[in-house]
């Protein structure tokens, strides 16, 4: 039995993607190998807030995008997730699916389409275990990172963006070294943070 560690960088205090940027950083995670088609593009209800100990926090929700959907844009119900409690409330919000596939043109048209900064938008990379996820929510929230081993062990980020980066088991997270990386500090900026979670 080990621990997972799962790494997220989020961009340097104070900086800012554009939806032109965001859109060019994905196009090229895809383009340079660091994330494998199919991609889903999507946005909505992807961020909720989750009570965890003391404090509430976001976490990045998962959305099933069912294999048969093949007309785009694609409303999806989800199950909100109460904000007390953590579970089901049965009040039920929409995802819309943008895209999901392999064609790039139509990965660059969706990411176009996208209603940036006035929804939460999640791309995922889906081509492996080890591919990234992006989240780009509509405002800064507080983001949670704990360590399942050690009680009350936990760190806060505000942030309105996040890269879910593949987890390895029982690895210092300070000698990750991740090809992406290059990318996301040329968009999140030298001085991105990293945020870990163990489980």
């Amino acid at each position: 039995m080990g621990v997972w560690v799962t790494p997220y960088a989020m961009p340097a205090e104070g900086h800012t993607i554009t939806h032109d940027d965001f859109t060019t950083m994905i196009l090229r995670v895809l383009h340079e190998g660091h994330g494998r088609a199919p991609v889903t593009v999507a946005s909505g209800l992807i961020a909720q807030a989750q009570q965890r100990s003391e404090g509430m926090i976001s976490y990045l929700g998962y959305v099933d995008v069912p294999k048969d959907i093949n007309t785009f844009p694609h409303h999806l119900a989800v199950e909100r997730v109460d904000a007390a409690t953590g579970d089901m409330s049965g009040e039920y919000g929409t995802v819309t699916i943008w895209y999901r596939g392999d064609d790039r043109d139509e990965i660059a048209h969706a990411l176009a389409a996208l209603p940036y900064g006035r929804e939460d938008v999640w791309v995922k990379f889906d081509g492996g275990w080890d591919d990234p996820e992006f989240y780009a929510l509509a405002e800064a929230r507080p983001i949670g990172f704990w360590n399942a081993w050690v009680g009350g062990d936990e760190t806060y980020a505000t942030t309105a963006h996040a890269c879910e980066l593949a987890g390895e088991k029982g690895r210092d997270p300070n000698v990750y070294d991740y090809a992406i990386s290059a990318i996301l500090a040329e968009y999140y900026g030298p001085e991105m943070r990293m945020g870990y979670t163990y489980s």
